[in-house]
């Protein structure tokens, strides 16, 4: 019996204050914030609600959209339930929309047990262990990742998808070579596949051919034109060539096809910074923390367009809810210890604590990150522990290469803290 199911829902430098936040997160998902009932998973006891992130248990599954069935291929892909009613879900990503029943998803946070337990059953599921390698790609679970790839490969040394993202496992362990290598084969095995296409260009990203990976994002998105990470991650690669109106441009077409994606606002954020559209930028990461009240980066970006538009306890603030959310990410940290160290109203500068926050980042670094050692010996001489800034500024110079655009005004402050005086930043 055909079920009668809901309709489908239709630059600054860091003189001025910190230096630019660049993106490089793979996986890509849409955060839903709206409110409503609850379903259960396929395990019977896990409760679903609109707004949980899920996954299906399995290829098999279609998606329906009125009387037409979306089937959902071999890609591993995490939907945001949309709706519920009564023992079906509509699901959302970036890349396909419809309803299933709720026992043909899992929470994404067990995704991994029960692929496992799939596994343990015929160990040779080649889809089950491509999907498993995907859920630990995205927990940065890496050597796994890499593991059930090579496994399927020793089997199957011409299966593209699993070439393709071990590729993509490759680039962010930092293999970028390697990722190449794997995503040549997997193009040349299948070229007509915009995921190795896509892949590809991240790594080529990464290695600085920024116009090689222009080219490859131009041939993923001629084989697949609604490919919002495509766009994302094209944006990134233009926003390193400066050509920021291209950049908005590649976010106004993630915003197009999926106009709750957080990161979609983010990107466009980001370049308008850069472009100097402070208004806008702003709009657009309130929006993204509206969406994604979990995103570090969001927070982290808004605290540094609100103090260029001179608000200061509106930049305090977002980095206090960056600090809660990423409590160990170096860029946080630095960035947190140089608003308490050098924005121009004494009420908001705390030198001991810029100090505490400077000194968790450069731990985090290794002592070997030159801009973290600014921030540092900025915060000292805010503390009033001058000698130390001065030490502190001496080493960061030792490591900033002498094209680095930061090294002129890290060498003004090295003559500030000479003279016995804090540094500072004014937008």
């Amino acid at each position: 019996m055909l079920l009668q199911m809901p309709p489908a829902e239709s630059h600054y430098r860091k003189s001025s204050m910190f230096k630019n936040i660049r993106l490089m997160t793979p996986i890509l998902g849409l955060i839903w914030s709206i409110a409503g009932s609850a379903a259960f998973a396929a395990d019977g006891d896990t409760a679903i609600a609109v707004g949980a992130s899920v996954s299906l248990t399995g290829p098999d599954v279609t998606l329906r959209s009125g009387n037409r069935a979306i089937p959902v291929g071999r890609e591993f892909v995490k939907y945001q339930v949309r709706r519920i009613a009564n023992d079906w879900l509509y699901l959302v990503s970036d890349r396909a929309a419809g309803w299933v029943r709720n026992d043909q998803v899992v929470p994404v946070e067990r995704s991994e047990g029960h692929l496992t337990a799939i596994l343990e059953r015929d160990p040779n599921l080649t889809w089950a262990r491509l999907w498993r390698a995907a859920v630990l790609l995205d927990r940065k679970d890496l050597p796994k990742a890499q593991a059930d790839l090579s496994s399927i490969l020793a089997r199957e040394p011409t299966d593209v998808s699993a070439l393709a993202l071990r590729g993509r496992v490759l680039t962010v362990k930092g293999d970028f070579d390697a990722a190449i290598t794997d995503l040549d084969k997997a193009i040349a095995l299948a070229p007509s596949n915009p995921r190795a296409y896509l892949y590809r260009a991240a790594a080529r990203q990464a290695k600085k051919q920024l116009e090689k990976a222009d080219e490859d994002f131009a041939e993923a998105l001629r084989l697949d034109p609604n490919d919002v990470e495509a766009y994302l991650m094209r944006g990134i690669v233009r926003r390193d060539q400066d050509r920021l109106d291209d950049a908005i441009a590649d976010s106004n077409a993630a915003v197009r096809l999926a106009p709750r994606n957080a990161r979609a606002f983010l990107e466009r954020a980001i370049a308008r910074k850069e472009k100097g559209q402070l208004d806008w930028a702003l709009a657009d990461l309130n929006e993204a923390v509206n969406l994604d009240p979990e995103s570090a980066q969001a927070f982290l970006n808004l605290s540094i367009v609100r103090f260029l538009l001179r608000d200061f306890a509106g930049a305090y603030d977002s980095a206090e809810s960056a600090l809660k959310l990423a409590p160990a990410d170096k860029e946080t940290l630095n960035h947190m210890a140089w608003l308490l160290a050098t924005v121009p109203e004494a009420k908001f500068r705390d030198g001991r604590r810029a100090v505490g926050y400077a000194r968790q980042a450069d731990q985090i670094a290794e002592g070997k990150d030159p801009d973290v050692m600014d921030t540092l010996s900025a915060a000292l001489a805010e503390d009033g522990k001058f000698d130390e800034a001065l030490a502190m500024m001496t080493r960061a110079l030792e490591f900033y290469p002498k094209d680095n655009p930061e090294r002129p005004e890290a060498e003004k402050r090295l003559e500030l803290f000479k003279s016995r005086k804090a540094f500072r930043s004014d937008p």
